[in-house]
């Protein structure tokens, strides 16, 4: 018997094709921004949560695509494919919600303190008033959990990230501010008004600043470098951490004038 030819698929149906092919890769490349809710949580050890993340594109609009979970620590805290967080140890992690967009992967975190248990308790007698000296069970499963110096304890003030977001007022005790305001005039390369940048600002004990990095970059690639270099020339009211100044991140958006 011949052989049966098999006719090539029509044109249409190929560009279709690579079409559908395309869509998963065409949306991770819109996105420019991912955040999570809640962006803090304190658990106590073997709880579970669940997290949202959203990607948002250029235009501030959610977009439909599937997220990489990684945790930085997975003996403190572990998160499923689905974004399901589980309490391992006391410590503090970050989990990270993160994405492919073109050339750049991006990604929102959350900050995760699990708290260290209480002492066991001595569980009473029903119906039998608690024995005097004799510890008895807490009101509250956390009421003898001191979640505060488990955090300071755990974080790492070298992160320009924790730093910045300084949990349990481990870093600093009060926070740098800028000695002027963070609005700055729209290069001619914008063809529109552009959204603000956030920077990453390292400010030294006198209020210099010693680095600045975009975090957030805007639309407009010439307002994000306008906005890093101002950064770069501001100086600040230190930090400063029980009465004494110290070297702080702070993470500052930097908005266009308007007119």
């Amino acid at each position: 018997m011949s052989a049966v030819k098999r006719r090539p698929l029509p044109r249409v149906l190929l560009v279709a094709l690579c079409a559908l092919a395309l869509v998963p890769a065409a949306r991770a490349q819109r996105v420019r921004e991912v955040q999570i809710a809640p962006p803090f949580l304190k658990l106590h050890a073997d709880a579970e949560t669940r997290v949202l993340a959203t990607a948002y594109d250029w235009n501030g609009t959610p977009v439909s695509t599937t997220f990489r979970w990684t945790s930085s620590n997975i003996n403190i805290v572990t998160v499923t494919p689905d974004g399901l967080i589980r309490a391992v140890a006391p410590g503090v992690a970050i989990v990270t919600a993160s994405v492919d967009s073109g050339p750049r992967r991006r990604g929102g975190q959350i900050t995760v303190f699990v708290a260290r248990p209480g002492p066991p308790a001595m569980p009473a007698t029903p119906g039998m008033p608690p024995t005097p000296g004799v510890p008895q069970p807490p009101s509250h499963p956390m009421a003898h959990v001191n979640i505060d110096s488990i955090v300071r304890a755990s974080v790492d003030c070298a992160d320009p990230f924790i730093n910045s977001v300084n949990p349990a007022r481990a870093c600093w005790n009060r926070r740098p501010y800028p000695r002027a305001a963070p609005v700055i005039a729209v290069p001619a390369a914008c063809d529109r008004p552009p959204r603000e940048v956030h920077v990453f600002i390292q400010v030294a004990e006198d209020g210099a600043t010693l680095e600045a990095r975009a975090f957030m970059p805007s639309l407009c690639p010439a307002f994000t470098d306008s906005a890093v270099a101002f950064a770069r020339s501001l100086t600040f009211e230190p930090a400063q951490k029980e009465g004494r100044p110290v070297r702080a991140w702070v993470r500052l958006p930097v908005r266009a004038r308007t007119p």
